[in-house]
């Protein structure tokens, strides 16, 4: 009695994820068995990449010429040949058989500020002229939705950077405070405060293909993003965080 395949197994195929002997065993039970091959066609988020892909498959008649033409020493030929192929093109099924199956993940706070500061463009800020009245103001409310005073003075004088604005965004209920600047050439760099019960050291990386530095230390958690170079960024949070 042959083996009946459930979608995870079928999906660890796709996905590159079987032991060569599992894979074997699989694809030779494709070639017997028309209605498996018609669920492992069916996952739907993979039949226009999938179309693509045999579109370009040369036709079987051709094969033997095109093995011809060919040099050097030859492969040993798999049985199932057009998914065969199709599942060494990783760089085209692996990422949507990993968004099919890989387990879903919250965002983290710096994840999702980031990829809102990534809709920043140099015309988002460009055109924010703040007086000291409305800076004081927004101050003012982020100060009290946070519960610390904060002051546009501590701010603006940041090397490089040009304040802004203060808002008051949320994440999962609780206040998060975004300062807005504007770098020498004009990108967007925003300062982030949420309070946190966590300790995390200063971490350099990128999000959302942004470089950015965050940490959490006194009950906050603090990041600053932005089209800056590293070391720039880096210099940045060091003097902010010897000022909070």
């Amino acid at each position: 009695m042959s083996k009946t395949y459930d979608d995870a197994e079928l999906g660890a195929y796709l996905a590159g994820e079987m032991s060569p002997e599992e894979a074997a065993q699989l694809e030779a039970a494709l070639e017997h068995d028309a209605d498996l091959e018609a669920r492992l066609l069916s996952f739907e988020a993979l039949a226009a990449p999938l179309q693509s892909v045999f579109e370009t498959l040369p036709d079987a008649a051709r094969l033997p010429d095109m093995e011809d033409l060919a040099t050097g020493p030859k492969p040993a030929p798999r049985q199932w040949l057009p998914f065969g192929l199709v599942a060494g093109v990783a760089g085209l099924i692996g990422v949507v058989v990993a968004s099919l199956f890989a387990p879903e993940r919250d965002l983290t706070w710096q994840e999702q500020v980031a990829v809102y500061q990534a809709l920043y463009v140099k015309e988002t800020v460009a055109p924010v002229s703040p007086t000291p009245v409305s800076l004081n103001a927004e101050f003012d409310r982020a100060s009290e939705a946070l519960g610390v005073t904060l002051s546009p003075e501590d701010y603006a004088a940041l090397p490089g950077l040009t304040l802004k604005r203060s808002q008051v965004l949320g994440f999962e209920g609780a206040p998060l405070i975004q300062i807005a600047f504007a770098s020498e050439t004009g990108a967007p760099i925003a300062f982030c405060i949420l309070r946190t019960d966590e300790t995390e050291d200063a971490v350099v990386t990128q999000l959302s293909g942004l470089p950015t530095v965050h940490w959490s230390q006194g009950g906050f958690g603090y990041m600053l993003i932005g089209d800056l170079p590293t070391s720039d960024l880096k210099a940045l949070a060091q003097q902010l965080g010897a000022t909070l």
